[in-house]
C-alpha cells in the first residue's frame, strides 16, 4: 500500500456515505424526469436542467463558496469527459426513460459498473475471471427477466428505448472509467463546472436550432410541480449528485464506485416507479433485480480481492 493509499483510508466510510446519498438522489432523477416530460420534450428538459446547473455552480464560484481554477489545465482531457456524459449519455438516458418505464430504466442503468469492467477489459487489457463473467451473465440476465416478462414488454413499441438505454449505459460507463483517469489533474468540482457548461451550451443549442425558442423556461416557471421537477433536476441531480459522484469515482476505483452508486440508484429508481408512479410489479421485477444484485455484488466482492492481491488502475 503506498503513501496516498494511507492517507485516503480514513475517508473511505465518508466517499460510500457519498455514494449511497447520490445514488438516492440518482434513483430519484427517474421519476422527476417523468414529470419534466409531460410538458417539455427530452431536448428541453436537458437545456433547462443543464443551463440551471452551470448558473449555479458559476454563482458559487463567482462568490468564493467553491473554487474553480481551470488556469493552465488542459481542457481536452476534461471536455472528453463531458461529450460521453452529459453530451450523450443525457439525451439516450432522457428519450430512454421516455419510451420505458421508470423501473425499466432504472434497472437497464444498473447495467453501467458492468461495462465499466468490460471497458477495462477491451481497452486496458485487464485479464477477466470465470467468476466475474459469471457475474456480467447474471447481471444481464436480471435485465432481460425484468424487461421481457414485464406485462408492458412490446419489441415493436419499446425496442427504440432499450437501444438508447443501452447506449446510455456505455455513455455512463466510459465516462466513470474516464473520469478516474482525470484524479489529481482536476477536482471533482472542476470536473461538474466543466460538465454543467458543456451541458449547457451543447442542449440549450440543440433546443435553439429545434425551433423550442424560451418555451421551457416558460413553461417551467408557470407549473410548480414542473418547477419543482426541473429545480431537482438542476440542482440536485446536476450540482450536488455529480459533485459527489466525481469526488468518489477520482479518489475510488471506477468500478467499485459505479457498483455501489448504481446499486443504489437502482433500488431507488424501481420502487419511486412502482409506489409513487403506479408502475406494474410482479415476481419479474423482484427476480430480475436480485439477478442485477447478486451480478454486482459478486463482481464487487471478485474485483476487491483482485485489486487486494495485485492492485491495478483501470482508469
Amino acid at each position: 500500500m503506498n503513501q496516498s493509499d494511507t492517507k485516503r483510508r480514513p475517508n473511505r466510510l465518508l466517499l460510500y456515505l457519498l455514494i449511497l446519498i447520490t445514488g438516492i438522489v440518482w434513483g430519484f432523477s427517474f421519476l422527476g424526469t417523468k414529470v419534466a416530460l409531460e410538458q417539455l420534450n427530452t431536448i428541453e428538459v436537458l437545456a433547462t436542467r443543464w443551463l440551471l446547473g452551470a448558473v449555479a455552480l458559476t454563482v458559487l464560484a463567482a462568490l468564493k463558496i467553491i473554487k474553480i481554477n481551470l488556469k493552465g489545465k488542459p481542457l481536452k482531457p476534461v471536455i472528453a469527459v463531458a461529450i460521453f456524459q452529459p453530451a450523450v449519455y443525457s439525451i439516450a438516458e432522457c428519450v430512454g426513460i421516455d419510451l420505458t418505464t421508470v423501473s425499466e430504466s432504472s434497472i437497464c442503468i444498473a447495467m453501467i459498473p458492468i461495462f465499466v469492467v468490460i471497458i477495462s477489459v477491451l481497452f486496458y487489457h485487464k485479464r477477466i475471471n470465470k467468476i466475474t463473467m459469471f457475474a456480467i451473465v447474471t447481471g444481464f440476465l436480471g435485465v432481460v427477466v425484468t424487461v421481457v416478462f414485464s406485462p408492458a414488454f412490446s419489441l415493436s413499441g419499446k425496442w427504440g428505448g432499450y437501444l438508447c438505454l443501452l447506449l446510455a449505459i456505455v455513455m455512463g460507463a466510459a465516462y466513470s472509467v474516464k473520469c478516474g483517469s482525470l484524479s489529481g489533474k482536476y477536482s471533482a468540482m472542476e470536473i461538474t463546472y466543466v460538465m454543467s457548461i458543456v451541458g449547457a451550451v451543447w442542449f440549450n443549442f440543440l433546443s435553439l436550432c429545434m425551433g423550442n425558442g424560451l418555451k421551457a423556461y416558460a413553461l417551467t416557471v408557470a407549473d410548480t410541480r414542473m418547477l419543482c421537477a426541473v429545480l431537482f433536476l438542476g440542482l440536485g441531480c446536476t450540482v450536488f449528485a455529480y459533485v459527489g459522484y466525481n469526488t468518489a469515482v477520482t479518489s475510488l476505483p471506477a468500478h467499485q464506485a459505479a457498483m455501489l452508486q448504481s446499486n443504489t440508484t437502482t433500488t431507488v429508481g424501481i420502487f419511486s416507479g412502482i409506489l409513487i408512479n403506479g408502475e406494474p410489479f410482479g415476481w419479474y421485477t423482484v427476480v430480475g433485480l436480485l439477478l442485477i444484485m447478486i451480478g454486482i455484488i459478486v463482481l464487487n466482492i471478485q474485483e476487491g480481492k483482485l485489486a487486494a492481491a495485485r492492485p491495478y488502475d483501470i482508469s
